[in-house]
């Protein structure tokens, strides 16, 4: 099991193969949407990649900075480790495709929701869930269904609806099929997610908004490496001591899935 306040062993996961060649661009020139779409659906998703990066957290009452590490593992597993200037993870997201798991150490607290991908995907019809958040980390489209287009003048936008006024909206790169921009709305158009990514082949800064929450995020990445994780990279177990807690999503009207499931009593670490 990976403890949750060590990031030295994630970089060390770091396969010394190079990176993946990055696929042709697109020419320029007038935008043919359906080709554009096309080509973002049908990219092959890279092998587990890293990351490290600089994070900057505005708060509605306070302004935070921390660096960090990021983990992917296409289509849906994920895990992120902050920190401080010094010393160990303060904060570790982990994502196993199914769960989402958040530690946070200085109250020693943990949040489960044992139904994440289910509950997030409820908000759109279950378009966007988990594999969503990997993809969008990765700076690329999500395996979604057929979308509207939202217009045609400039960079083709593409709308992904759910039910009631519920939606995925998302802008690509012209010379690359990558996303540029991604919006989440729940059922009653309220917005859930705003996300801009720059950077060619792979993300060079990415600005998270929650507008409920009046959170944004904004993380500078360094160089994407490839990686070779293990599976428990994705699993965190509580450790001990802490405090277990359901991690609730606000659901739509009309959803019927049920709660996230209390997690078991903290298991100690062997």
């Amino acid at each position: 099991m990976i403890r949750p306040a060590v990031l030295l062993p994630l970089l060390l996961a770091l396969a010394g193969c190079p990176p993946k060649a990055p696929p042709p661009e697109l020419p320029l020139g007038p935008i043919d949407p359906a080709a554009l779409l096309e080509r973002a659906a049908t990219e092959a998703a890279p092998g587990p990649s890293a990351a490290t990066f600089d994070l900057r957290v505005e708060l509605p009452e306070q302004h935070v900075s921390a660096q960090g590490v990021v983990i992917v593992a296409p289509p849906d597993r994920f895990r992120i480790e902050v920190r401080g200037p010094i010393g160990p993870a303060q904060v570790v997201v982990v994502s196993d495709g199914t769960r989402l798991t958040t530690w946070l150490a200085g109250k020693n607290q943990v949040y489960v929701a044992d139904q994440a991908d289910a509950t997030l995907s409820a908000y759109t019809g279950g378009e966007a869930g988990l594999e969503a958040l990997a993809s969008l980390l990765l700076g690329r489209l999500p395996a979604l269904g057929t979308p509207d287009l939202l217009r045609r003048e400039g960079v083709p936008e593409f709308r992904w609806t759910g039910p009631g006024q519920s939606h995925v909206d998302a802008t690509l790169d012209p010379r690359t099929a990558h996303l540029v921009a991604l919006a989440l709305a729940d059922e009653a158009g309220a917005a859930l997610l705003d996300a801009r990514v720059q950077g060619r082949e792979w993300p060079e800064e990415l600005v998270a908004v929650l507008p409920q929450q009046r959170i944004t995020a904004t993380l500078e990445f360094d160089e994407w490496k490839p990686a070779a994780p293990p599976d428990t990279a994705f699993v965190l177990a509580p450790p001990p001591g802490s405090e277990v807690k359901p991690l609730l999503f606000k659901r739509p009207v009309g959803d019927a899935l049920p709660e996230a499931a209390s997690p078991a009593p903290p298991t100690p670490e062997p």
